[in-house]
């Protein structure tokens, strides 16, 4: 069976066998932990700790295994080593709550924009229905603007002509009643009959009802007709 040593003989033991041959006070220095601790170590009065270890192993040029090998600390060691340090483990505790807190808030803004994405793809469609329609609506009054305009032109053109033969009709009208009066001051001159005169007369007030409709239609009036049958009476009373 393997003779186990208590681990302050090791220490001791190591201690001695550098060169030169260090102290105590040197470990605790190298180690960078207390004078007491040390004493306390080589005197058997303490346990080391995985951690003390650590700290000792490489100031004394061995590794910690090297160190507690074949001592009543190597079992300790071994264990130790297979457990979670308390302050690692509720550090990962920790940790893990703060990823799973920052998991949670990353799903509720995903889920906030994706509700948006949705959000914005329907506007997008209504947009698009908008504009569909709107350009639509504009094909529609362009081609009403581009009728209206044709009918103003249409109109303009009418009016344009129905205003040069009214010109063309109160010109004629004009010089038909000049002529009339000529003729009757002229039969006044002469004596004329009181049935010419009176003939005369009928025909000035005749010139007097003639409307442009009469140059425009090319249709006699109801007046014209009239006329036509008062020359034909007085032809047949001269007969």
């Amino acid at each position: 069976m393997k003779e186990i040593i208590p681990f302050h003989q090791r220490l001791q033991e190591r201690l001695a066998a550098l060169q030169p041959p260090r102290n105590q006070a040197w470990l605790a220095e190298m180690a960078g932990v207390e004078r007491s601790t040390i004493f306390r170590l080589l005197k058997g009065e303490r346990h080391p700790r995985l951690e003390l270890l650590q700290r000792l192993a490489p100031a004394l040029g061995l590794s910690v295994d090297e160190l507690v090998q074949g001592t009543d600390a190597e079992e300790r060691v071994a264990t130790a080593s297979q457990l979670i340090n308390r302050e690692v483990y509720d550090a990962a505790v920790k940790q893990l709550a703060d990823y799973e807190g920052r998991l949670n808030d990353l799903e509720a803004k995903l889920r906030v924009s994706e509700a948006s994405l949705r959000e914005e793809e329907q506007q997008r469609r209504k947009d698009s229905l908008a504009l569909t329609q709107a350009r639509i609506d504009l094909e529609r009054s362009e081609r009403a603007l581009a009728a209206t305009k044709a009918r103003n032109r249409q109109l303009e053109e009418e009016l344009h002509r129905h205003r040069g033969a009214l010109h063309q009709a109160v010109g004629r009208i004009s010089v038909l009643q000049a002529k009339l009066s000529q003729m009757a001051k002229a039969l006044e001159e002469t004596s004329a009959t009181s049935r010419t005169a009176a003939l005369f007369a009928g025909i000035a007030a005749l010139t007097g009802v003639v409307t442009a409709a009469t140059f425009l239609g090319g249709e006699k009036s109801p007046e014209g007709d009239e006329a036509e049958q008062g020359k034909a009476t007085s032809k047949r009373n001269r007969k």
